[in-house]
């Protein structure tokens, strides 16, 4: 262990904070001094260290006898707080070196310093790549105290006194005690008591070994088993009883046989009867087949001259139908005819018209040209009309829109009756904007008004903007909101979980107490049954081996006795409680990693439910961003000025909006309908009433009428203009119904362009008709040749027809004469298809049916005629199965019987075996108990008490020998050896006296600093000789250099030097001693300040 850096505060005499950095401070130094007067505050650096590694104190520990108040005493007084930090490092197993860094720390009570003292907290860090990862830190032992076992390696605070600080009062005590009194000293520093605890349980293990034995004995005593004689008679019985039910069960196996061929001859006999029954039915349905047979004959005969009629009537009905479609052709044909005709005169006729159309063409062309001008001139009214009708109708459309505005402002008015003055004056001046327009409704009436229906829709766009941004505000602080609600809902649940976490470590700590208190109980009723069977040891008038007494008075009490029956019982129970306890402690530790696994995931989902509140928090703020923007885009005040009002305004108007959300949202949808002024009413509608707001809403009615008034005048100036754009177009009107009258009357247009148009038509129409008439003529000859092919093809099939309708009826005649039928005879006996293949059908079943029963009864008289005569009545079966029954119920009761005694074989066979079993466990245990006899004689005699004293001779000398190896530099002339008595070491030892001969002094003759230093050595050889699982690269020895002169303290600092040098270790000396200033140059120095206040310094 390497020590790093050291904080430390409000500890003792050392106010405030102090660091010493090894390190920086004393980087190279092999030996330095911990200097200081007396009561400065040395020691409580040694304090400060042991409180961070071990979080007690071995000063405090040695006077108040208490190491769990230790803490009430290293506080400086009158301070609220104190801790101390520790930074240093452990050689690992593969040569590492790991860093850490250990605190300890204690508060009062609310940071009072009068406050009582609150429970030390100790918290540990370890350093890895230069990154600090915390281990642990908490008040409870069991959280804390495994992470400090594991990174100091099982260390404890007795061997860290053994073997890194080493204080001398320990030893001079040592030199100077009795016998008991060393034996006690050192057993605690070199560890000697394990060798008790080894010989006290090989005592005990003798004692339950022999305990077990007598347990033994005794239950082999209980088991019982059958005697010899006993046991032959139970096996004639048995054999007796084998052969009786297996004659039983051949009987009843017998009769069971007979009872089957019963049956099956019954049921046979039965499906024979059955059998017979479906033959006679099925010789009915053979008879009716027959009939069927005979109508497929018939069927098959008829069949060639039905086909002929078919054919014949086919061969009929073709020649008929040919005879119809030549009259058809005939009178198409005429049709055909009419229609050429026609088309010639019509073809003439057009030819006709389109002459005298040219003709007339050429007198109107004078006519056309004064016509164009004209044409002209009225399209150009027309336009002016046309343009002057749509202005009339724009204006009137936006004098209506401005009344329904004006409208739903009074509406809006009358609704919103909490408006503030800012409100008022902007409906003042938008009805000053309408009078305005109203008054100015005349020649640029149309252009204001559409001015300002594009300014209010520029603010209508920005309002629709701005209230998307707000309903998007709107999702943002609702999802705000769910988001707070689930993070405080996790919080709640983490917190259950650590409630239920901390419940089930509470109940923990309960059932450990519970199963420590029945392994308690356990061992206490073990023990109680041992001293039981010790009592039945004894014997009257020999004396007891515990006490001697030859007087027994309880070896035959009844409550004695009581108690060894019950004890057997009581062992049971208590074991069962004690496993039930176990795995109820199993059980708690597994809801106890489920618990935690929940607070992970918890926490998990706590992290993720904040982040994603950051996150809604930005996008609130960027949609309030854009929401102002929107606003100031249609004419409102900006955010900015509302965030300017007095803080509690603020609070009100939020609490008033979250009250009014549902309000809220009906004016945003409002506010999409309403125009940029209707709009500014919704967003600053959240300040108190006005006391005259009715009389400006009277006011504004007042002004709403006279607004109506004004636009009524506006409308009647709108007709007059009208009316005078009448009185001007009333010319052209007339002017046009001539011109239409013209038209009507002389079928030609008026205008020149259009009476051109008219001829140019006309004359196509004459072309056209005269193309058309041609090419109905060239159709007309297409159809006449086709209709002369369709005639020639038409007598060929008829032809054909009436030669096929000769051949059939011929064949016809010739049938009809061999079957000796008429036509309608052979078309009453065939057969459809259908009919034919259900009547095969049905005639194949039939004989199937017949088939099969006659198998069925083959089989069946087969199956019967080796059963021979038997007996088959009702009342033969009756009592044969009662015969059965009761071969079946002997058989039963012999079966009992048999395992009853069987039972009662197998069982005296089992007791037999385990009491074998129980005579191999006994020869095994006597012979285990022997060696557990032979060990506790050797070790085990009074507890273990002379095993222990033994190990404590052999570590004595082991001690003695690494000390005096360290004695040869302090003081050569002494040597420690150790006392024997019979030959075996004893506790006592003296100093051999190099300069007087090698004569053994005792230890009481040594000066001060000749005992000092023997002590020196002492601690030095217990430095090596506790064995420890790593390294020690630090020594910090205590005090008692103030006893030595001069020349042996200049020797005992050399000695030290050279230990550093051999072992490369680091050896800090505290002493008050200032002559050791000048012999140790690199010097940690404790300076006095008064009142009881000290500070640490470096000096070098």
């Amino acid at each position: 262990m390497r020590f790093h850096k050291l904080r430390i505060k409000n500890l003792n005499a050392l106010y405030g904070e102090h660091v010493i950095d090894f390190d920086a401070d004393i980087p190279g130094a092999a030996l330095f001094l911990i200097v200081g007067p007396t009561g400065a505050g040395k020691s409580t650096i040694l304090d400060a260290i042991c409180l961070a590694l071990f979080g007690q104190t071995p000063r405090l520990d040695r006077r108040t006898g208490h190491a769990e108040h230790d803490v009430d005493h290293v506080m400086s007084i009158g301070e609220a707080e104190c801790f101390v930090e520790l930074e240093f490092s452990m050689i690992a197993h593969d040569g590492r070196r790991e860093r850490y860094v250990a605190a300890w720390s204690m508060r009062r009570a609310r940071d009072n310093p009068d406050g009582k003292p609150q429970r030390p907290e100790r918290s540990l860090v370890k350093i890895e790549a230069g990154a600090q990862k915390l281990l642990v830190s908490d008040h409870r032992v069991k959280l804390y105290q495994p992470e400090f076992d594991r990174a100091l390696r099982g260390l404890s605070v007795e061997d860290f006194k053994r073997s890194i600080l080493l204080a001398q009062g320990d030893f001079a005590a040592f030199l100077k005690a009795s016998d008991s009194e060393k034996a006690s000293i050192l057993e605690r520093v070199t560890s000697t008591e394990i060798y008790q605890k080894i010989g006290a349980r090989a005592a005990q293990r003798r004692r339950d070994a022999e305990n077990e034995l007598r347990d033994l004995e005794r239950r082999a005593e209980g088991v019982s088993v059958l005697g010899q004689e006993a046991r032959e008679e139970l096996n004639k019985e048995i054999g007796s009883l084998v052969a009786g039910l297996q004659e039983a069960k051949e009987s009843a196996e017998k009769a069971q046989e007979e009872l089957e061929v019963l049956k099956r001859a019954q049921k046979l006999k039965s499906d024979l009867v059955q059998v017979e029954k479906d033959q006679n039915l099925w010789k009915l349905e053979h008879e009716r087949a027959n009939i069927e047979r005979k109508r497929l004959k018939d069927d098959s005969t008829v069949r060639d001259a039905a086909e002929l009629v078919v054919s014949r009537n086919r061969a009929a009905a073709s020649m008929q139908g040919l005879g119809e479609r030549v009259e058809r052709h005939q009178e198409l044909w005429d049709r055909i005819f009419g229609t050429w005709q026609e088309l010639r005169r019509q073809e003439k006729q057009a030819r006709g018209g389109l002459g005298a159309a040219e003709a007339k063409i050429g007198a109107e062309q004078a006519q056309l040209e004064d016509a164009l001008a004209l044409e002209a001139r009225a399209k150009g009214l027309l336009g002016v009309l046309r343009e002057r009708r749509e202005g009339l109708d724009l204006v009137r459309a936006k004098v209506e829109e401005t009344s329904r505005l004006l409208e739903e402002r009074q509406s809006l008015v009358a609704e919103n009756e909490e408006a503030i003055q800012p409100l008022t004056k902007k409906i003042e001046r938008s009805r000053e904007k309408l009078k305005t327009l109203i008054e100015g409704a005349s020649e640029d009436f149309e252009s204001k008004i559409q001015d300002e229906l594009v300014a209010l829709d520029k603010k209508l766009n920005s309002i629709r903007a701005a209230s998307s941004h707000f309903s998007q505000i709107e999702r943002f602080k609702s999802e705000r909101e769910d988001r707070r609600g689930q993070l405080d809902s996790t919080s709640a649940e983490i917190s259950n979980v650590e409630k239920e976490i901390s419940a089930v470590q509470e109940n923990l700590e309960l059932l450990g107490s519970l199963l420590e208190a029945r392994d308690a109980a356990v061992t206490h009723v073990r023990e109680i049954l041992s001293l039981s069977k010790w009592r039945r040891e004894l014997a009257m008038g020999e004396p007891c081996p515990l006490c001697g007494s030859p007087l027994h008075p309880y070896l035959e009490s009844e409550e004695v006795r009581e108690i060894d029956e019950k004890g057997d019982a009581e062992i049971l129970t208590k074991t069962r409680e004690l496993e039930e306890t176990k795995f109820e402690l199993d059980k708690k530790k597994r809801s106890l990693d489920l618990l935690r696994n929940r607070l992970t995931g918890l926490k998990t989902s706590k992290e993720h439910s904040e982040s994603r509140l950051l996150g809604i928090t930005q996008e609130l703020e960027d949609a309030t961003r854009h929401f102002s923007k929107a606003l100031i885009d249609a004419g409102f005040q900006p955010l900015e000025e509302y965030r300017l009002r007095d803080q509690s305004v603020l609070k009100a108007e939020e609490e008033a909006l979250v009250a009014r959300n549902e309000e809220k949202r009906e004016l945003l949808s409002r506010v999409r309908k309403l125009n940029a002024q209707v709009a500014d009413l919704e967003k600053e509608l959240e300040n108190l009433k006005r006391p005259e707001l009715k009389e400006e809403v009277r006011l504004l009615e007042r002004d709403l009428v006279n607004a109506r008034r004004s636009l009524e005048d506006a409308r009647k100036k709108a007709e007059e203009v009208e009316a005078r754009w009448l009185e001007y177009v009333q010319p052209l009107q007339e002017l046009s119904q001539k011109w239409e009258i013209s038209e009507i009357e002389d079928g030609i247009p008026l205008a020149g362009s259009a009476r051109q148009a008219w001829h140019e038509s006309a004359i196509s129409a004459a072309k056209r008709e005269v193309r058309k008439w041609t090419e109905e003529l060239s159709k007309s000859a297409q159809v006449e040749a086709q209709w002369v092919g369709e005639a020639v093809s038409l007598a060929s099939q008829i032809e054909n027809a009436r030669q096929d309708l000769d051949r059939v009826s011929s064949t016809l005649r010739e049938e009809l004469s061999r079957l000796e039928l008429s036509e309608d005879e052979v078309l009453s006996r065939v057969l459809s298809q259908e009919v034919r293949s259900q009547l095969e059908a049905q005639i194949r079943e039939v004989e199937s049916t017949g088939t099969q029963l006659e198998e069925r009864a083959r089989l069946i008289r087969s199956e019967l005629e080796p059963l021979g005569e038997v007996q088959t009545s009702d009342e033969g079966r009756t009592l044969l199965e009662e015969r059965v029954s009761a071969l079946n119920q002997r058989y039963d009761e012999l079966g009992v019987e048999l395992g009853r005694l069987k039972e009662r074989a197998e069982s005296d066979d089992r007791m037999r075996e385990k009491l074998s079993q129980m005579h191999d466990v006994l020869e095994e245990t006597r012979k285990r108990d022997q060696l557990w006899v032979r060990i506790a004689n050797l070790i085990g005699t009074n507890e273990g008490a002379k095993f222990r004293e033994f190990a404590q001779t052999l570590n004595l000398r082991g001690l003695v020998e690494r000390a005096n190896r360290h004695l040869r530099y302090l003081h050569p002339r002494f040597e420690l050896v150790v006392a024997e008595r019979d030959g075996l070491p004893t506790l006592q030892f003296d100093v051999l006296d190099k300069y007087q001969a090698s004569r053994i002094r005792p230890l009481t003759t040594l000066s001060g600093g000749e005992s000092f230093l023997v002590s020196l050595s002492l601690a030095l050889g217990l430095s090596e000789f506790r064995s420890i699982d790593f390294p020690v690269e630090i020594l910090l020895l205590d005090e008692g250099f103030g006893t030595l002169d001069q020349e042996s303290l200049r020797v005992a600092v050399s000695t030290l030097k050279r230990l550093e040098a051999q072992s490369a270790r680091q050896i800090a000396l505290i002493s008050h001693v200032e002559s050791l200033k000048e012999m140790i140059p690199v010097q940690i120095r404790v300076e006095p300040q008064g009142f009881g206040r000290s500070k640490i310094s470096v000096v070098k």
